[in-house]
């Protein structure tokens, strides 16, 4: 049945540019968070038991707040993980969303019609940010268009519905890996719910993370030159981040110095050691050589070298920036 709750009087749904996988803990959980400055609920569709479906179960639209149950219809999700006779992962097209205003339903409307309903696409984008800084998957913008509008809201009030379509059109390029030896597959609830926090506080997620994970990408597409160079580029941001952090403590003027004096890649893993940072083995033979030769050698790494450069910036990121430090326990995690 339809939720009763009468504390938000405008609803209606968001058409992913593509979808994203998340675990069994995530589905049907609501989440509080922010439009720029307007109180916003989002709400993963839900497992729901089918048996017209071959594997039994279907992802369904959630409980509404105004409107009758399935009133939307569509595909909201894929099941996904078949180990134990439930979906153990799902793949998220839709999401409902929900807002809070003491407007009035005209002014509501004509906010969203003139302001958030366009803004809706920006701010999923940032969402998508930290999902594949953070995830255990991300996705590529070198693949087949994907074409997404935003959705449709509805607005309530005294039981007057009036309908507000927000149609707005995109050509996305889209493609999804899963990481290997992931517990979990997909974000937890707790994993997309700190994602939507960060989100609403504005807060980017940290600069190597990105390319460590564009690096990442690269190596899936089997670019080992570009995935060996923007790898030494994510480890340089967080060599800085953690050589900085060692000697500001003692004085800001003097860690300006020593980094002004140790640039590049080498130079500054050979002061992260040399100032007790501990630093994955090989770091030097196996990041800062392979990415100084394909940078200006024009060399193309081996395999091995690339996949080797990727874990030594893994592990240097995970110095830096570790994900623990930003309320989040970890891709897979519940």
């Amino acid at each position: 049945m339809a939720s009763t709750q009468t504390e938000y009087p405008a609803e209606g749904y968001f058409v992913l540019p593509a979808e994203f996988l998340v675990n069994r803990s995530a589905l049907g959980r609501s989440f509080c968070t922010k439009l720029e400055d307007r109180p916003l609920v989002v709400t993963l569709p839900r497992a729901v038991q089918d048996s017209a479906k071959r594997d039994g179960w279907v992802i369904a639209e959630p409980e509404w707040y105004r409107l009758p149950d399935n009133a939307v219809g569509g595909e909201w999700g894929h099941a996904m993980s078949w180990r134990t006779g439930e979906p153990e992962s799902a793949m998220v097209l839709r999401l409902r969303l929900a807002f809070a205003s003491e407007s009035d339903a005209q002014e509501l409307a004509s906010d969203l019609e003139h302001g958030h309903g366009c803004r809706l696409q920006p701010w999923w984008e940032h969402v998508h940010e930290w999902i594949t800084a953070t995830g255990n998957h991300w996705w590529s913008t070198a693949r087949q268009p994907y074409r997404s509008h935003v959705g449709e809201i509805w607005i309530d009030r005294d039981e007057q519905a009036r309908h507000v379509s927000l149609n707005h059109y995109q050509e996305i390029n889209v493609m999804m890996h899963q990481q290997p030896g992931d517990p979990e597959p997909g974000l937890s609830g707790a994993h997309f719910e700190t994602i939507l926090g960060l989100v609403a506080s504005g807060q980017a997620p940290p600069l190597e993370l990105a390319l460590l994970r564009q690096a990442e990408w690269s190596a899936a597409l089997g670019d080992n030159r570009e995935a060996v160079i923007v790898a030494g580029t994510a480890a340089e941001i967080a060599l800085t981040k953690l050589i900085r952090s060692s000697v500001e403590a003692v004085a800001q003027s003097i860690a300006d110095a020593l980094l002004d004096k140790y640039r590049m890649l080498g130079n500054l893993i050979d002061l992260a050691n040399r100032l007790g940072v501990e630093l994955p083995n090989g770091a030097t033979a196996s990041l800062a050589k392979p990415r100084n030769d394909a940078v200006h050698s024009g060399t193309h790494p081996s395999d091995k070298e690339m996949y080797s450069a990727i874990s030594i910036t893994r592990k240097i990121v995970s110095l830096s920036s570790p994900l623990s430090e930003l309320g989040l326990d970890g891709p897979g995690e519940a």
